[in-house]
């Protein structure tokens, strides 16, 4: 069992990545949960941050799998907005 008294009120505490003890969680603020989001959702995943519970890690991989439809969605539209413009700025900067 967890020592309480090792952690100050309020600070969430969760299994560490063997399971064997516990550690407070690394997103200290909003912001940390942000840069945590972004770069999962980008699928840079530097893993600094990491979850460690079950339901942490469906999380980690719903957000994956959105950040590559969200990815694609914008490709698709920049691709769509360029193949219809460019022919005209091709034919304007002709030589």
């Amino acid at each position: 069992m967890v020592d309480l008294t090792t952690y100050p009120m309020g600070t969430y505490i969760r299994p560490t990545k063997d399971g064997n003890d516990w550690e407070p969680t690394p997103f200290l603020s909003i912001m940390h949960t942000f840069w945590w989001f972004f770069t999962t959702a980008t699928t840079v995943g530097y893993g600094d941050y990491v979850p460690t519970t079950t339901a942490g890690k469906l999380v980690a991989v719903f957000t994956f799998y959105l950040g590559i439809v969200l990815v694609a969605i914008k490709l698709t539209i920049v691709q769509g907005s360029f193949r219809r413009h460019y022919p005209e700025w091709q034919k304007s900067h002709s030589i």
